[in-house]
């Protein structure tokens, strides 16, 4: 494992050394590049993909600025030729790590599966695809003409004419953009004249998860059959080329169609319409262990505010923790706090003392005790 090791990584310094001209000294170009993207405020696009530049103290980090550029490139748009889906024989797919996401781009708009999802599974746990099925203003909508595909590094862009789609896939989910290159006719009406309402931009949102649209019309979230939050689609932010935000906010329109509206009176065009999908975060916020293997440590309730502080409490109970008698059970309380709960060993905690009372079987608040 060790000689194979550092094959791989001296192939990789090789091949990040002979991509580069010399410059200088031998003994300065021979420094490993990092490789760094540099993407246009309104299109997202790389120009060029990599900025290679040398890094001007080769130390112990560049072993490290080397993972982290494999590790973004994990996030690249590639071609599978063999896709293991319903519906799609190959595409361009890009993997999310970070979200749980993976998501095939095909000519209709991207379709999202999760990540973990193997081939062998008869279908993923679940599925959303988004297609740009109109777009224009308000009562003279217009379906949008076939795409053409470009993909970039960890973006790939549909070419609609007037209205540019694209994708950016990064840690923090899939960043969708639209970018509209001039306003859209005004709509007629009486008379002979014309108004300029509001712009739409409509997706259809198909698959096994249900949209809800959030209170303030900038979030929609996607849930199971079982009422579960897989996904959401938010952060919604609309500018005009001078920078200025826009209104802007999302609607349903009946059960799988999702309305994206912008108020863009006075705005300069083009315009930048950008949310992003992201799914169910992979970290903890909290985490607590009993650090003793098969003690049923998974009962979980809100203990109150044990003490005092103003702040709610939990109790965890684990009835087969054993401290010198066999499935005695103990129960852990952790103090919650203007930061959260409270991290390292439990604040109090109790025990059976006596064999096979499986204390901390149920656990709960017991109130205002004193």
């Amino acid at each position: 494992m060790h000689r194979t090791m550092t094959w791989k990584s001296a192939s990789v310094l090789i091949l990040a050394v002979f991509s580069i001209p010399l410059i200088g000294t031998q003994a300065e170009s021979l420094r490993p590049p990092v490789l760094r993207r540099q993407y246009h405020w309104m299109t997202g696009t790389a120009s060029p993909p990599y900025n290679t530049t040398l890094v001007q103290d080769p130390s112990s980090d560049w072993w490290s600025l080397v993972r982290q550029e494999i590790q973004q490139v994990e996030y690249d748009v590639t071609w599978q030729e063999q896709v293991h889906l319903d519906g799609i024989e190959a595409a361009y797919q890009a993997p999310n790590r970070a979200q749980n996401l993976r998501t095939y781009f095909v000519a209709d708009g991207p379709v999202l599966i999760p990540r973990t999802s193997q081939p062998e599974d008869a279908a993923p746990q679940w599925r959303l695809q988004l297609e740009v099925v109109a777009w224009g203003r308000q009562g003279a909508l217009r379906p949008p003409v076939p795409p053409e595909l470009h993909p970039d590094g960890h973006r790939i862009e549909y070419s609609r004419g007037g209205l540019v789609e694209w994708y950016a896939n990064e840690r923090r989910g899939l960043e969708q953009g639209f970018v509209i290159a001039s306003p859209p006719d005004k709509v007629a009406v009486a008379d002979g004249q014309s108004e300029g309402r509001a712009l739409v931009v409509a997706l259809a949102l198909t698959g096994s998860l249900t949209p809800a649209v959030g209170p303030g019309g900038d979030t929609v979230d996607l849930l199971t059959a079982d009422g579960e939050t897989v996904l959401r689609y938010g952060d919604l932010q609309v500018s005009d080329s001078n920078g200025y935000l826009l209104p802007a906010q999302m609607r349903l329109v009946g059960p799988d169609t999702l309305h994206i509206i912008v108020d863009d009176a006075g705005a300069v065009y083009p315009i930048r319409i950008d949310p992003v999908i992201s799914g169910l975060s992979t970290t903890a916020d909290w985490t607590a262990e009993s650090d003793q293997s098969d003690d049923a440590f998974f009962i979980v309730n809100t203990a109150g505010d044990v003490n005092g502080d103003g702040y709610s409490d939990v109790i965890v109970g684990a009835y087969l923790y054993d401290n010198g008698q066999t499935d005695e059970g103990r129960a852990f309380v952790y103090y919650g706090g203007p930061a959260g709960l409270s991290t390292g060993s439990a604040d109090w905690t109790a025990e059976g003392s006596q064999a096979d009372a499986m204390f901390g079987g149920s656990v709960g608040t017991a109130g205002d005790v004193n």
